[in-house]
Order: C-alpha cells, then structure tokens, then sequence
C-alpha cells in the first residue's frame, strides 16, 4: 500500500509546477482585423455569349504586407430571369510578381437566378497590396448585368 508521505512526494511537485507554470502565462494577444471595403458595390455587363476578360475591381490596394480575407457576392442585377455563366474572383499579389494567391467562383457554367446570390471567400497574405480580379463569363445568347459585391478586411 502506498504511504501518504509517497503520494505527497510525487504530488505536492507536480502541483507547484502547475502553478508555476499558469503565473507565468502571458495574456492571449487578439488580432484586430481591419475594414476596407464594406459592401462595396459594381455592376458589370456582358454581352451575349461573351466575357469580361480580367477586370481588377482593386489593384495594389490597401496597405503592403498583410493577410487579407476578401468576400464577394455576385448575381443578376435585372434582365434575363435566368442566366448561363461560369464567374471567378482571383487575388493576386503584385509585390510577389503578381503571383495568384486565392481564387473563388464557379468552376463550370451555371445557372444564375434572378434574386439569388453566389457567395465566395478568400484569404491570402501578402507581400504588395491588394489585387483583386473578377471574370465572368455569359454563356447564354442573352446579355445580362450582374452586381458584385466586395467586404474586404486585412490584418
């Protein structure tokens, strides 16, 4: 049977090392994240069985050296009721050599609705600002607008 004088040996050091080691644990330091855009919003058209080729809703924005968490919306903005269309959103970093860093959207073509929203995010850190590029691309033989929408926060 083991003694009350072992069990003291062996526990009374390991609780004094737990509480040493708790008093000497700093505080938790919190990550502020900053707003750029909230909301911000585009509308871009697009002709007929068409595309916009690569269009930067921000280039080199913000400031250098952060990690960014972008969010983008994308729909119909009137027009057709429904629509053809593969989209995507890249971020690239132009302090890197404009090498891409994130990239959300639709892989493939689909059917966008009239009062339905697409969402996507991305987060990437980066050496330059930020560059942000949108493509979409109608597939259907009707042009069409759509709205985009952007929150962008770095930190």
């Amino acid at each position: 049977m083991t003694s009350a004088k072992t069990i003291a040996i062996v526990v009374i050091p390991l609780i004094m090392l737990s509480l040493s080691t708790v008093s000497t644990m700093q505080p938790a330091r919190a990550t502020g994240m900053n707003l750029y855009a909230a909301y911000q919003n585009f509308n871009q058209c697009v002709g007929a069985n068409s595309n916009t080729g690569i269009q930067y809703l921000y280039s080199n924005a913000g400031p250098s050296g952060k990690t960014w968490v972008v969010w983008v919306s994308i729909g119909l903005n009137g027009g057709d009721n429904v629509q053809y269309v593969e989209w995507s959103f890249n971020l690239a970093d132009p302090g890197s050599g404009n090498n891409f860093v994130g990239w959300t959207g639709a892989s493939t073509y689909q059917w966008v609705n009239q009062g339905l929203s697409q969402y996507g995010s991305m987060s990437a850190s980066f050496a330059g600002g930020l560059d942000l590029g949108m493509i979409i691309d109608n597939h259907d033989g009707v042009s069409q607008c759509f709205y985009v929408q952007i929150t962008a926060w770095y930190y």
